[in-house]
């Protein structure tokens, strides 16, 4: 998806497909009672799927940043 774009950049309609998807494919690899446990906690199941998510992309960027950096420095 970035690829295509001039700038690499995702568009806001890619972003919202991309959480959507994400949303749907984690939910659907949760167990129901694990579902109904996290529910039952009154826990934004959404949110912290999409926190992890974040998380990670996050970890992704600060390792690319360090690689990056490294190389330069070679």
């Amino acid at each position: 998806m970035k690829a295509a774009a001039a700038d690499g950049k995702l568009t806001e309609d890619q972003i919202r497909t991309l959480k959507a998807d994400l949303l749907r494919m984690t939910r659907e690899k949760l167990a129901e009672p694990t579902v109904q446990l996290l529910e039952a906690a009154k826990l934004d199941i959404n949110a912290m799927i999409q926190g992890a998510a974040e998380d990670l992309i996050n970890q992704m960027h600060t390792t690319q940043q360090l690689i990056a950096g490294e190389l330069i420095v070679e």
